[in-house]
């Protein structure tokens, strides 16, 4: 009787020497999982938009190590695509530069007085469509605290059909240099077009009169997915783009 006592207890003693070097090894992870990372920007998506948009796929595609001073950190590249409740706009660009947001707005209907009915889409937002889906592209800082490890989100844009690079903030500051280069051709074209047409203050060009003047004979597209918008001669300088960040330099 003696001796099953022992080995009960001896077995016991061993289950929980287990559950101890398991719980040691978790807790001292040296990296964070793409598992928690996955719910942090879960949490983020679903909050801004109020539950209209839901993160369908999230995946780690790189990461990195660093420590800045005496602090351990972790640099986690990552792709998702996110799908749209109901139809609507994406607020897309009502943050900072280099961050998307996740704002969503319902339908707003204008009804004209001839009685016609047209959806107004807001200047900075995305129309979409219930079902609907968007990849994108981001970059978490995971700074490592005593508790575990807090994470930051460095940069989010859309994802890219041609761009192969996982990082994000480089890729940022390229789309935001092709976009007030093709700010620049728009303006330019612009110029050209009043002079040519001899046109006076408080005239504002359309699309379809200016785009002879480009290279390609069409208009420039931003690579953020931003909205440009044209300028009254003589009262606005610089023609726009709806992300933030895209802009001319006043004159």
């Amino acid at each position: 009787m003696k001796t099953r006592t022992n080995k009960t207890a001896k077995s016991w003693s061993n289950h929980l020497l287990l559950i101890v070097v398991v719980s040691l090894f978790s807790g001292c992870s040296s990296t964070p999982s793409a598992g928690d990372a996955e719910i942090v920007f879960r949490q983020q998506v679903e909050s801004q938009s109020k539950g209209q948009i839901k993160l369908v796929i999230f995946k780690k595609t790189d990461g990195q190590q660093f420590i800045t001073n005496g602090i351990k950190g972790y640099k986690l590249d990552f792709e998702a695509e996110i799908a749209f409740e109901q139809d609507g706009s994406w607020l897309a660009w009502n943050k900072e530069p280099g961050f998307l947001g996740f704002e969503f707005s319902p339908p707003e209907i204008l009804k004209m007085p001839n009685g016609v009915s047209i959806k107004v889409t807001p200047e900075n937002g995305i129309e979409v469509g219930r079902g609907n889906r968007k990849k994108v592209i981001g970059l978490f800082i995971a700074t490592k605290k005593e508790s575990g490890w807090k994470f930051e989100v460095n940069g989010i844009c859309l994802a890219s059909k041609t761009s192969t690079s996982r990082e994000v903030v480089v890729e940022i500051a390229s789309q935001r240099k092709a976009c007030i280069s093709n700010l620049l051709q728009i303006n330019t074209s612009i110029y050209q077009w009043a002079v040519e047409e001899n046109k006076r203050d408080g005239v504002k060009p359309s699309w379809a009169e200016i785009a002879s003047y480009f290279k390609e004979k069409t208009p420039p597209h931003c690579p953020s997915g931003g909205r440009y918008t044209l300028y009254q001669l003589g009262i606005i300088e610089n023609p726009r783009c709806n992300v933030p960040g895209h802009a001319l330099t006043t004159r």
